[in-house]
């Protein structure tokens, strides 16, 4: 593999870093344009980069506001006329298209705005709309890094992007923690947080993506990511023409970094064939319904439990907790029309037989008669463990009160 050095193309007064993986031998496909979005960076991507310019030219493009290009983030629309004009200045047209993690809004939108272009479109890391807990959950991690609050920022990407219940399950889950906290590191110690904030409001602001993408599309899931789920994968194959999707079993939204060589095969495949050979490790589904056991659903704890919710509105307000996990809870309550549910941020306290004064910081995102869901915002991973520790002890009991819902 040749590497060049990254080089500049400005267009609209817009910068965008490129950077050519070029095979040492003769090419066998296309170039492959890669997108790395926010949290994949040309580091913590490199193992797939080797592998697929064995066979492709691979061009690394870095779009504003991603890996070391510090420009001012723009949304997705405009950056898909300036990857198009990238794509014109390049002599690109039928050239491959990746993208991971938060850049898949944008390359699905230039793949719908320009069909002509892209040869085959790859996403991993894709929905369709970002679900409401996810955009509470996001939303709670921009006010702490704007309010410097740098544990809960670090504990709430954390449990947003990896699935700590699940970390068991999944393979070099400790390499894809390390390697996020390395690229989260940046904006901590970044002394103006705007370009931070500006960055992460991507995840907030972002548009749903359209129906009728013509392109050939792969989507590529990780079997546990908490982020962008298997289930929002397969609702985004069915806005395209023509998608298959296949899931990476044990692993969550950094399957690249997880398991780069079955990552890197499945594209491949996809690349050559315009379809994923069988392989360890990799389901394929191109039906147009969503097998079963890909339904999702993170491990609830029935708790049936008298809780309060505090605010500064007044007094305690009794709670029945109905169910819960380390990512949030449902509650249920005779008095939903208190002023405290009115409040962005409210404190859960939990007290039971055996523990005194649990308390947790939650956001509502769901409400209908009286019964709540809400996103827990976790000050720190000691504290989420201690929850996550409290619930597999009332999972052991098995009893009518406390039981384990679904795994």
């Amino acid at each position: 593999m040749v590497q060049n050095t990254k080089k500049v193309f400005i267009y609209r007064g817009i910068k965008v870093l490129y950077q050519d993986f070029l095979p040492s031998g003769d090419r066998k496909l296309k170039p492959l344009v890669v997108l790395p979005g926010h949290l994949h960076t040309e580091k913590n991507i490199m193992s797939m980069i080797t592998a697929l310019s064995k066979f492709s030219p691979v061009i690394l493009v870095e779009m504003p506001g991603w890996g070391e290009n510090s420009s001012h983030a723009i949304n997705d629309v405009d950056s898909a006329d300036i990857l198009a004009k990238f794509f014109e200045e390049r002599g690109l047209r039928g050239a491959n298209l990746l993208a991971l993690g938060d850049s898949t809004a944008l390359a699905y939108f230039f793949a719908y705005m320009y069909p002509r272009w892209p040869g085959k479109l790859v996403l991993s890391g894709v929905a369709a709309r970002l679900r409401d807990a996810v955009r509470t959950l996001f939303k709670g991690n921009v006010d702490a890094l704007a309010n410097a609050k740098q544990g809960s920022f670090i504990t709430g990407m954390h449990s947003g992007i990896l699935n700590h219940s699940k970390r068991a399950q999944i393979q070099n889950y400790q390499l894809a923690k390390e390697s996020l906290y390395e690229t989260l590191k940046v904006e901590i110690d970044n002394e103006d947080p705007e370009g931070g904030i500006n960055r992460l409001n991507r995840y907030l602001s972002r548009d749903d993506l359209p129906d009728g993408v013509k392109v050939p599309t792969l989507l590529i899931a990780g079997e546990y990511d908490p982020y962008t789920s298997v289930h929002d994968h397969f609702l985004v194959a069915r806005r395209c023409e023509s998608a298959h999707l296949a899931v990476i079993s044990g692993t969550d939204h950094l399957c690249v970094i997880q398991k780069p060589n079955e990552f890197s095969m499945t594209v491949l495949s996809f690349l050559v064939k315009g379809s994923v050979s069988p392989m360890a490790g990799v389901r394929v589904h191109d039906s147009t319904e969503i097998p079963g056991y890909l339904r999702q659903i993170y491990p609830r704890v029935h708790l049936d439990e008298i809780g309060f919710i505090e605010s500064k509105s007044g007094a305690p307000i009794p709670i029945n907790i109905k169910d819960m996990n380390i990512y949030g809870c449902q509650l249920f309550t005779l008095f939903s029309k208190h002023r405290a549910f009115n409040e962005t941020r409210l404190t859960l306290r939990l007290t039971t037989s055996d523990v005194e004064d649990f308390k947790l910081d939650l956001s509502f995102f769901s409400q209908n008669r009286g019964t709540f869901k809400g996103v827990f915002h976790h000050t720190s991973m000691d504290l989420l463990e201690s929850l996550e520790t409290m619930l597999e002890r009332f999972q052991q009991e098995n009893t009518k009160k406390h039981s384990l819902i679904s795994a």
